[in-house]
């Protein structure tokens, strides 16, 4: 996966680590919810029911001084998985999310074109 992501887009080893790092634990969760062969079967199909956002800012941080107020991008995807709904919920800083979203734009237009 992290092969196909890199050859059809720009994104940064950083960022392909947190995608890869994400996909590894979602995989974990659907093993720890049933056997090894309903996992499988049950990786692909898993429904996008909603997705919400939210664009925050960072006023402090444990790590800065000074406040930080940097501005950052919540999103919260429902799924449905198995006929269970679950949240998932991604935090990045508004470059990861703006740079994200040119990679799915650009990742649909080459799916498009296919």
């Amino acid at each position: 996966m992290r092969t196909a992501l890199a050859n059809v887009s720009d994104l940064t080893d950083e960022v392909l680590n947190l995608v890869m790092d994400g996909a590894k634990l979602w995989l974990e969760e659907v093993g720890k919810n049933s056997d090894k062969s309903k996992s499988v079967k049950n990786a692909g199909s898993s429904n996008l029911l909603k997705l919400d956002w939210k664009l925050g800012v960072t006023t402090a941080s444990s790590d800065a001084v000074e406040p930080t107020m940097n501005p950052f991008v919540a999103l919260n995807f429902t799924v449905e998985e198995s006929k269970v709904e679950k949240n998932i919920c991604v935090d990045m800083n508004f470059d990861d999310y703006k740079h994200l979203h040119s990679e799915l734009k650009a990742i649909k237009k080459k799916m498009v074109l296919a």
